[in-house]
């Protein structure tokens, strides 16, 4: 749900349907900018 959020607001087209166990979503929630909450492990 975050990503699809996120890809929203970068203007990407809706309609990917993410996947639990994928492991491209798994890795861009490890290290891409989760919007203003920022980086999900930065200290």
């Amino acid at each position: 749900m975050v990503l699809e959020i996120l890809d929203q607001k970068k203007g990407f087209s809706s309609g990917y349907e993410y996947w639990t166990y994928d492991l491209q979503a798994q890795l861009r929630m490890l290290t891409e900018r989760l919007g203003d909450f920022g980086y999900p492990f930065d200290d």
